[in-house]
């Protein structure tokens, strides 16, 4: 089972049971119901979220407004991590005729902090 969908449920679950309002309290008190080993986790609400990846021990997240947190403005419809460790991204054309058919692959270069285009 994927960790975010994992997150989502154990979080849903939670506020089912102790039926919770949204509040600071509520993230505390699910906090505390976690067994987390002193690991410290990250709750995001679903509608936060449009894509999360892991690259090495970093979790990165595709938000609804189509920007990967820490990874600059670059609009993206998609992203993936290779196995090398590097980063992909399918770039938003609001140009295109095809209506997001068809995106410019780009790739994450660590050294310029920037995305380049492949051509």
């Amino acid at each position: 089972m994927p960790f975010i969908k994992l997150v989502k449920e154990i979080s849903q679950k939670w506020k089912e049971e102790q039926d919770l309002a949204e509040s600071e309290e509520s993230l505390d008190q699910l906090q505390d119901y976690l067994d987390t080993n002193n690991i410290t986790y990250v709750l995001y609400e679903s509608d936060e979220i449009q894509k999360f990846e892991l690259r090495d021990e970093d979790a990165l997240v595709l938000s609804q407004d189509q920007k990967l947190q820490g990874f600059g403005d670059q609009c993206l419809n998609d992203v993936t991590v290779g196995k090398d460790g590097s980063l992909w991204g399918l770039a938003c054309d609001d140009n295109s005729e095809f209506d997001g058919i068809i995106s410019q692959v780009v790739q994450w270069v660590d050294k310029n902090e920037e995305w380049v285009a492949l051509q």
